[in-house]
Formats: C-alpha cells, sequence, structure tokens
C-alpha cells in the first residue's frame, strides 16, 4: 500500500483475515479511505480526495472488486444517506476470471471452519454484485408475473444486500421478504412456478434448479435473514416454505437434485456457464453437488425450527 499526503490524509485499511487488498490513497484538502471488510476478498482501490471525500467499500464476503473513487468538491457516503457527486467506476471482472475468482473462493470458503458457526453465507455468494444492490427493489415493485430472468436477477440482488455490513439494509430486505404485499407473494409465485429443471437453459418459463432455485435458498439460510430479530417477518418468510413442503419441496427440489446425483455433475445441458454469464454476470455458479446437500439441509433445519 503506498500513501501520499497533502492538506488532508490517506488511510487504507486491511481487516479481518484472508484479505488480499491494497489501495493507493492521494489526499487533497480532503482525504480518501478504502476498506475491505469481511472474508476471503481480493480487492483494489484507488481513491484520490478533493476539496470533500470519496470513501468505497467493499462489503459481504466472497468478492474480487477493485474500485476507483475520485472525490471532486462533494463527495460520497456508499451505504449511508448522503449522496455526493462523485467520479465512480467498478473495473469489471471477465467472464473467465469471474469462473475463476468463484471456483477458488467455494474450494476455500467450503473447507473454512465457519462454516460451523456461520450458517452456508460463504458457501453461495455473487461476484462483485454492487451495482445489483437495490434491482430486488425495483422488482418487487413490477406488476407482471415474473419470468426465470426476473426471479435470478432479484434473488442475486437480494444475496448482494444480505451480506451488506449495514444493518439498516439487511432489516429492509427481511420486513420487504416477509411483507404479504410484496416480498411473500413473489415467494410464493416463485415456489408455485409452473417448471423447475436442471436443464432449464435461458427459458424464461421454466426456473434453473442450480442457478435460481439453490440461490434462492443460500439466501433463505443467510444469518442476515435466518438469525433476524424481526421474527414476525422470518417466521412469515419460513411459513411459505412450510406450508409447500410437499408440492414444491418433495416435487421438484428432489427431483432435481436426484437427477443431478444420478449424472453426477450439476452442468446445466442447456445453456454454457460462459452463456449464463454473458447474459447475467451476477449469477452464482456451484461446482459441486455437495454445495446443494448442505444448502438444503440448512433450509429444512431453518424451516423445521
Amino acid at each position: 500500500m503506498t500513501e501520499r499526503r497533502g492538506r488532508g490524509f490517506g488511510r487504507g485499511y486491511r481487516s479481518r483475515p484472508n484479505h488480499s487488498t491494497s489501495a493507493n490513497f492521494r489526499g487533497g484538502r480532503g482525504f480518501g479511505r478504502g476498506y475491505g471488510g469481511e472474508q476471503n476478498h481480493n480487492a483494489s482501490a484507488n481513491f484520490r480526495g478533493g476539496r470533500g471525500f470519496g470513501r468505497g467499500y467493499v462489503d459481504g464476503p466472497n468478492h474480487n472488486t477493485r474500485a476507483n473513487f475520485r472525490g471532486g468538491r462533494g463527495g460520497s457516503r456508499d451505504g449511508g444517506h448522503e449522496t455526493y457527486r462523485q467520479d465512480e467506476t467498478i473495473v469489471t471482472l471477465t467472464i473467465p476470471e469471474i469462473i475463476r475468482s468463484q471456483q477458488k473462493t467455494t474450494i476455500a470458503n467450503f473447507n473454512s471452519s465457519t462454516l460451523t458457526y456461520k450458517s452456508s453465507d460463504g458457501i453461495i455468494f455473487i461476484t462483485n454484485g454492487e451495482p445489483i444492490t437495490t434491482i430486488w427493489k425495483k422488482l418487487l415493485k413490477k406488476e407482471n408475473p415474473w419470468g426465470q430472468n426476473d426471479v435470478r436477477m432479484f434473488v442475486n440482488s437480494a444475496l448482494v444486500t444480505a451480506d451488506s455490513q449495514f444493518d439498516y439494509k439487511r432489516e429492509e430486505l427481511v420486513k420487504e421478504l416477509g411483507n404479504p404485499d410484496s416480498g411473500l407473494k413473489r415467494l410464493k409465485e416463485i415456489i408455485e412456478f409452473p417448471s423447475v429443471s436442471c436443464d432449464a437453459g435461458l427459458n424464461n418459463r421454466v426456473l434453473s434448479f442450480q442457478y435460481v432455485i439453490l440461490p434462492l435458498f443460500g439466501l433463505l439460510t443467510r444469518n442476515a435473514i435466518a438469525e433476524c430479530i424481526l421474527e414476525k417477518y422470518v417466521h412469515a418468510i419460513f411459513m411459505v416454505i412450510y406450508v409447500n413442503l410437499d408440492t414444491f419441496f418433495y416435487n421438484n427440489v428432489m427431483k432435481c437434485l436426484e437427477m443431478l446425483v444420478r449424472r453426477n455433475s450439476v452442468v446445466d445441458h442447456q445453456v454454457s456457464v460462459e452463456e449464463l454469464l454473458k447474459q447475467n454476470r451476477y449469477s452464482f455458479i456451484p461446482y459441486s453437488l455437495g454445495v446443494f446437500f448442505l444448502i438444503i439441509v440448512r433450509l429444512l433445519t431453518s424451516v423445521r425450527k
């Protein structure tokens, strides 16, 4: 890490284990700060303070993120309630980089001891997902029925929010998911979707077991939801799953899981990983059957509490 000081100051923080974070800060009359938060990040940042300030946060587990923030006379505070002028550029990973990053992080987290006390938060994640943090809110306001693309984007956006380091963001997500007029209605729509398949491909009328249902289970088993103190909303969320165990879980989920076990593969025969990420780079790609078994057991445990 390099640091230059003018009239202001620059600080680089490396917090908690397993980070690979580098930062270059230049202080003007304001300041620049870079944070690498939580586990297994590989993040680099360049911040330049003008008369105002720029702050960049890399929050939530398992991201591989690089960011460049430059503060002008105003500034920015991501995650707070203030918005200032800023020039922000997030360097997008290539599709091969996303694939390699997810594989590496999945292996590292699957072998981590945190699985024994932090649920499955590190197993299902979205790489570099900050740009889609608020998409789930917009989709909840959509009046028309959802297709597979809508459901996948909603789940992935909600996963990013559930991994936020800010309590108010996570609590807002839980409240909306447990709202009978919005989140609960959409959860029921997902569960009652006409078709779920291991070979859904990009068919908008079929939900992918690997790329939609599994991430949905990863969302529902997040500590931000399962362990949330807003019990009224959490109870409502899991009741939707509980009352549909026979029609959804046993008739759809277990049949798809059985098919993947017979194949000894998690591949969707109708779409390659590269094609999926070209359409939606903010997707989680499972690489082993072990992920499915772990998440399903976690979900059933949460539902039956």
